[in-house]
């Protein structure tokens, strides 16, 4: 196998160049943002990425390891349970992902179907929010799910949106007013396109929900 030649091998000491290696692996951006939001299983990781196969995953963990960017962590006895999470350095991808993910809406070739994982469709509430500030508060329990892969992989997310903006965090409310259960990918086409969520797919105060889809499409 060729030895893979690196722009400094090449004599160029651009840092922008040298960014673009650390992530520009095929999955390696996939990895990380399916940790941006929490540490995960590789089994996890496994069903988040679709279309990977176990073999190029360990080889991207490994490397995005060697990098500095993810770091594994052993919990404890019993459960001696593996877990990849990112760095703090590799949590400072956020802003740049967010800068990547609203300047690729202008591209000639943005996907116009297929689907969105959990932590993607959060991910991209986060990225795409604008700069609003609501009075009163919205506080949402939204639990998305995504069936496409080998097993449905679903997380529980706490949705706040007040005088500071929007924040969509990993978690769960302990008695909320409003709760969201649904797919993903109807999640996200109802808070950026405006479509309607399934029958019983929110309980509690629904004029909450119409609120948060009706701000971010402002």
């Amino acid at each position: 196998m060729p030895i893979k030649r690196t722009y400094a091998d090449m004599g160029d000491a651009c840092a922008t160049a040298h960014a673009m290696e650390l992530i520009s692996e095929h999955w390696a951006y996939i990895v990380i943002r399916e940790l941006l939001l929490g540490a995960k299983r590789f089994s996890e990781l496994l069903d988040s990425a679709r279309g990977i196969t176990p073999a190029v995953l360990t080889t991207r963990l490994r490397e995005l390891e060697t990098r500095g960017i993810v770091e594994p962590k052993e919990l404890g006895a019993p459960t001696r349970i593996r877990l990849y999470g990112l760095t703090t350095w590799g949590r400072e991808l956020e802003p740049i992902m967010n800068a990547l993910g609203r300047w690729a809406q202008k591209s000639p070739g943005l996907p116009q179907s297929g689907g969105l994982t959990p932590d993607a469709a959060i991910l991209a509430m986060r990225t795409m929010a604008p700069d609003v500030r609501l009075d009163p508060p919205i506080e949402l329990q939204v639990r998305l799910s995504d069936e496409r892969g080998r097993r449905t992989i679903a997380y529980d997310y706490v949705l706040t949106w007040d005088e500071r903006g929007l924040r969509a965090e990993r978690g769960e409310l302990t008695d909320p007013l409003t709760a969201v259960d649904v797919d993903a990918t109807l999640w996200a086409d109802a808070v950026f396109n405006g479509a309607e969520l399934p029958p019983g797919a929110v309980s509690g105060d629904h004029d909450q929900v119409t609120r948060l889809c009706e701000t971010m499409t402002r």
